[in-house]
Order: structure tokens, then C-alpha cells, then sequence
């Protein structure tokens, strides 16, 4: 498993590089590509989840994420949210609703 940041970060504070399995018959390229894209999103997700519990929330049985714009079209990456922030995950009717939102605001 491995995490990357190529800058640094808040959380982890101050780390920058990849950080891989030290296990020698583990190293990166003995990964796949969907295993490496897999943990860089869901390091990207985990952070998302530190930052919202940093600021206050504390996830109840009845919390849900609603999840907007082009990626709440894949399936994939709502089981991923939802196994990460461990609550239901919902999809916006309008996948495209936060262009939308922008959109509305640049008008106002």
C-alpha cells in the first residue's frame, strides 16, 4: 500500500514523497495500476474524511453524504466513499449539479 503526496500536506503534517510497502517482494511496481489508483483516491478520500471531523462533524446513525458532480455516476467510487466515511452514500439526481450550482452563482 502506498500514499503519495507531491507536495506537502496538512495531514499528515509536513510529509511529501511516496511512501510504499518496505516489503522488498511489495514494492511499487509489483503493484497494479487499478491497486495504485485505487490508494491514491482513497488517501485522498481519508484525508477529505480528517478535515470534515477536524471542523466538527460527528457522523449519527441517521448521517448521509450526497455526493454531486461527474463522479457520483460511478458506483465504484460510491462504495469507496461510502466504506471510507463509513455512512450511506446518495447521488445527487443531477449529476452535473454542481456545475450548475457554480453556474447560478456567477449569474447572481
Amino acid at each position: 500500500v502506498g500514499n503519495y503526496w507531491p507536495q506537502p500536506e496538512i495531514c499528515p503534517a509536513g510529509q511529501i514523497g511516496s511512501f510504499c510497502s518496505t516489503d522488498p517482494d511489495r514494492a511499487l511496481f509489483s503493484h497494479s495500476p487499478s491497486t495504485i489508483v485505487r490508494t491514491v483516491t482513497e488517501g485522498q478520500f481519508l484525508s477529505k474524511r480528517h478535515d470534515i471531523m477536524a471542523a466538527g462533524f460527528v457522523p449519527s446513525p441517521t448521517s448521509r453524504l450526497v455526493v454531486v458532480g461527474g463522479g457520483s455516476v460511478n458506483d465504484a467510487l460510491l462504495a469507496l466513499i461510502s466504506n471510507v466515511f463509513g455512512m450511506d452514500v446518495y447521488r445527487a439526481s443531477n449529476s452535473s449539479a454542481a456545475a450548475r450550482g457554480a453556474a447560478l452563482l456567477a449569474f447572481a
